[in-house]
């Protein structure tokens, strides 16, 4: 089975191929660049290099966060589209689970991304053997959390942010596009796909927009 994954849950583009179990192509791209605009130039580059057309993908993947309001949307907006488009199956999977699957043989794995004002959007996560949640992806103030990171391993791209902060062991990284490829191929065999009518993304918290239109509702009263 060939697989597209894509995550656009932070500043970072990632896209990923695989086959059954062999990756074969990672690409991902960080910067000030927008996703709308740099998603569709690396899935074409990704397929062009393996002589595939998008139409010989048969399962889409794509992180639904949480992460990036804005980056969330497209990212879906995309996987959506070919899934319906195309009329194959596709599976969503928790971005913060695609940055655990990367650290193999860890008890107690915390991916972790800066949610701003004190806060964090945090998973907890075991991978002795096979990817296993601990505590579900949520948002929280920092203090609050910190009661649940005894032995905890900081991973991710606030992962130096937090793990200073706290001073406990951490490594900043990326998602790897085929590892969230991975989880998605699991999960289609264990429970089906997706519904794409019914596929939202995990934001766990409203976006500056919405704060700001919640303020300017009240102030109108």
């Amino acid at each position: 089975m060939l697989i597209l994954g894509i995550d656009t849950s932070s500043k970072t583009s990632a896209v990923g191929l695989l086959k059954d179990d062999l990756p074969l192509g990672n690409y991902t791209l960080t910067g000030s660049v927008y996703h709308s605009e740099s998603l569709n130039e690396m899935i074409d580059d990704i397929l062009k290099k393996q002589n595939l057309k998008i139409s010989d993908i048969d399962l889409f993947a794509v992180g639904i966060g949480p992460g990036s309001w804005t980056g969330l949307r497209i990212g879906l907006a995309v996987i959506k589209t070919f899934a319906q488009t195309l009329n194959k199956p596709m599976v969503t999977v928790s971005s913060l689970g695609a940055y655990a699957e990367n650290f193999k043989g860890f008890e107690k794995i915390v991916p972790v991304i800066d949610a701003k004002r004190n806060r964090i959007y945090y998973g907890i996560y075991s991978n002795k053997e096979k990817l296993k949640v601990i505590k579900e992806d949520c948002l929280e103030n920092i203090e609050d959390a910190e009661k649940f990171f005894e032995d905890a391993y900081f991973v991710g791209e606030s992962a130096k942010f937090i793990g200073e902060k706290l001073q406990k062991p951490y490594k900043t990284s990326q998602i790897l596009p085929t590892d969230l490829c991975k989880l998605a191929l699991e999960k289609y065999k264990e429970k089906g796909e997706d519904n794409f009518y019914t596929a939202l993304p995990n934001y766990l918290n409203v976006s500056q927009a919405e704060r700001e239109y919640g303020k300017s509702k009240k102030s109108d009263k």
